[in-house]
């Protein structure tokens, strides 16, 4: 129950201190900041340093709003407490992820940032993100809102189960040869980053697919 308080405590943290910054700080930015990057990480866009700066906190708070409460109205709500303290690891991430690239934002409007390094740290933001993720796979339990959620995994817990530990197994390599690939070259190819993507969504659905394909099989043999 400590370790649950102290999660809840750092996430509200993660909420309020970029607001907080910001009131320290908010004259020290220009009336217009950029509001948008393309890939290269150049800013292509402008709009108020209401909208630019609050973005990201708002967007943070609606999110601890929709995690918070989706358990409550998920059909297979029981399944939460077996894994509790997971749920609220990846809460926690989400959380802390937002507020990297709030820091990554507010740094790039105030003191500008190389347009080779912004979305290198994006990027392996993103993987480390995708990493910590695919570890806790294995621990999540059958429901409608977090994990590998497909007509295949939904309908049969085995099925689930599996899938979730290979696509633990995928998230976790994938996004380590995709950290390796963004430090290692001198700027975030959009190419990679599109198949890497690709890889952690389209393979574990198939393989959700084909796993319930073979257990159906074996349950018409018997």
């Amino acid at each position: 129950m400590k370790n649950h308080s102290k999660t809840e405590f750092l996430i509200f943290l993660l909420l309020i201190v970029p607001f907080v910054y910001l009131a320290f700080t908010w004259n020290d930015y220009p009336d217009r900041v950029p509001i948008h990057f393309n890939h290269k990480g150049e800013a292509d866009n402008y709009g108020p340093k209401s909208f630019g700066l609050l973005m990201l906190p708002v967007i943070n708070i609606f999110l601890y709003l929709l995690l918070k409460y989706l358990p409550k109205i998920d059909p297979r709500k029981e399944n939460y407490a077996l894994f509790e303290g997971r749920y609220k690891a990846i809460r926690l991430l989400i959380h802390l992820f937002m507020v990297f690239i709030f820091v990554l934002l507010t740094v790039s409007m105030l003191k500008g940032a190389s347009s080779l390094l912004f979305p290198k740290l994006v990027v392996a933001g993103v993987a480390v993100v995708f990493m910590i993720l695919g570890n806790y796979f294995s621990a999540v339990r059958p429901n409608y809102f977090v994990g590998i959620r497909t007509p295949w995994t939904l309908s049969n817990d085995e099925v689930w189960k599996k899938t979730h530990r290979f696509a633990g197994k995928l998230w976790v390599g994938a996004s380590l040869i995709l950290l390796m690939l963004v430090l290692a070259s001198e700027k975030a190819h959009p190419a990679i980053v599109v198949i890497y993507i690709g890889i952690l969504v389209i393979v574990p659905v198939v393989y959700s697919y084909l796993l319930y394909r073979k257990f159906s099989r074996q349950n018409g043999t018997h």
